[in-house]
């Protein structure tokens, strides 16, 4: 009951937020199939799915291997934006849901929910700003989750990778890069985890072959020619891979480190503590683990005294280390210890990006979410009270840092319902051959709770201008910010 209604009131203030999201950036121009391409120039969002499969054949032959989720994104936004939104709220319950189930062996209703729940609330702003509330990012990078989420709750609950799970792993490599890396990277240590730990090899054929159906699918989005081309034309600020690589690590640290960051690292911080207590508390061997433990906490510390450089792949690396002992002394499920390994594999990519984005890190941070709700459960094995407790502890700045995002984004609302309006009249004038000669349009109040507008980018506004049908001959002029919330 408890668990329900926490879902509901977290769906509710989901569709809240939601609905303050409004297209941004290139989300004008995939849901008019002029992005990269001109297959739908002068047909606004009035195209045919043959037209689709032309504009996502162009798109995986000159830009990028997402054509899974582009295709899913341009076919909702030509129902209207609130298909969008709806689908989103729903793809982050599933998330919600399938991390507490995996976490609970199959028990999606139960009070741990609120773990999940509460560290959504703490994502930072640089990744919800512009990731999680940015559609055409959001999609790609997202809504794979809620697949791998439903397939690994199906494997902790068997107790084994079957092939309904691993077509759901294939369908979400699909989605981005991260994700295609991520999901074979799941089911590799899955397999190795769990013959380790069972201390037998059998079953390695089928687990090769279903290994090898999450890789081919990967491959689909790493490999698509558009990725190559695109390469070509990005500029890599740095000279040679190594500089690159390490400039990259420092861009992550300073990212994880970053003060919007901090809430969701002591979330990670504090999972670490309870998967080490629960080898202290829980093998024979404690003076070992205390030992081995307290060497990696100095190892930890080493490179945070040292500038902060090495301090992220340190916490990865001690964090990997205590499950993979977990793992072998049969005190963490195999399930748990793969969605981290597949989390930290969605960061290999970066590595060698030109450069790492914000919104990069969201596929990491939402990956993470099985290991810190089982971190949950452990807690509420304890002592329902202590898990309680922590979590207060963490909801408070949670809640207030998921409050100010919302606010940020009521401020915008205003602006972007009159906008739209005026849009929308305007092509439909145009539509009949009155076409008005100027358009005044309006900046929004605070474009930190916004991706990329029309009026920061030319391009954009050309998009958008096709979206709504609104000739080139129409002179729009971007005035300052009204103050519409009175």
């Amino acid at each position: 009951m408890f668990g329900g209604a926490l879902l509901g009131g977290f769906v509710v203030f989901m569709l809240a937020q939601h609905a303050l999201v409004f297209p941004y950036h290139d989300d004008w121009g995939y849901a008019t199939l002029t992005y990269t391409t001109e297959v739908g120039a002068g047909i606004g969002r009035h195209f045919t799915q043959f037209d689709l499969i032309r504009f996502l054949y162009s798109e995986y032959w000159n830009w990028s291997g997402r054509f899974f989720p582009f295709y899913l994104q341009i076919n909702l936004f030509s129902w209207g934006i609130e298909s969008v939104r709806v689908v989103q709220v729903f793809v982050l319950a599933v998330m919600v849901v399938s991390a507490t189930a995996a976490a609970r062996k199959g028990e999606p209703w139960h009070p741990v929910l609120l773990v999940p729940v509460v560290y959504l609330l703490a994502l930072p702003e640089f990744v919800t700003t512009s990731g999680l509330y940015w559609f055409s990012a959001s999609i790609a990078y997202v809504w794979g989750l809620a697949l791998f989420g439903l397939a690994t709750w199906r494997v902790a609950r068997n107790g084994r990778l079957d092939w309904l799970a691993t077509l759901l792993y294939a369908l979400a490599a699909l989605f981005h890069e991260q994700m295609a890396v991520a999901m074979p990277a799941f089911v590799l240590t899955y397999g190795v985890l769990q013959f380790l730990a069972q201390r037998s090899w059998e079953g390695a054929g089928l687990w090769l072959c279903r290994l090898c159906i999450t890789i081919g699918a990967g491959a689909l989005v790493i490999f698509a020619p558009g990725n190559f081309v695109r390469r070509a034309v990005s500029h890599y600020p740095h000279e040679g891979v190594v500089d690159t690589l390490l400039a990259n690590v420092q861009v992550m640290n300073q990212l994880i480190l970053h003060p919007e960051g901090r809430l969701a690292l002591l979330a990670w911080l504090a999972a670490g503590i309870v998967y080490g207590a629960l080898l202290f508390t829980r093998h024979a061997k404690t003076t070992f683990v205390a030992a081995g433990l307290s060497v990696g906490t100095l190892l930890l510390a080493l490179p945070a005294w040292q500038g902060l450089t090495l301090f992220f792949p340190a916490l990865l690396l001690l964090f990997g280390v205590v499950l993979m002992l977990g793992v072998w002394w049969h005190r963490v499920p195999v399930a748990i210890a793969a969605a981290f390994f597949a989390a930290v594999a969605s960061l290999v990519l970066l590595l060698l990006a030109p450069v790492v984005a914000s919104r990069a890190l969201l596929t990491f941070y939402c990956l993470m979410l099985i290991p810190l709700t089982y971190a949950g459960a452990l807690v509420f094995r304890f002592s329902p009270l202590l898990m309680v407790v922590v979590l207060m502890a963490f909801a408070v700045p949670a809640a207030n840092k998921a409050g100010a995002v919302y606010e940020g984004y009521a401020q915008n609302a205003p602006t972007h319902q009159l906008n739209g309006a005026k849009l929308l009249a305007a092509g439909m004038e145009a539509e009949v051959g009155r076409v008005p000669d100027q358009l005044v349009l309006y900046r929004l109040p605070n474009d930190r709770f916004a991706e990329t507008m029309p009026y920061q980018r030319e391009l954009v506004e050309t998009w958008m201008r096709r979206y709504y049908q609104v000739p080139e001959g129409v002179n729009i002029e971007w005035q300052a910010p009204l103050d519409l919330r009175q």
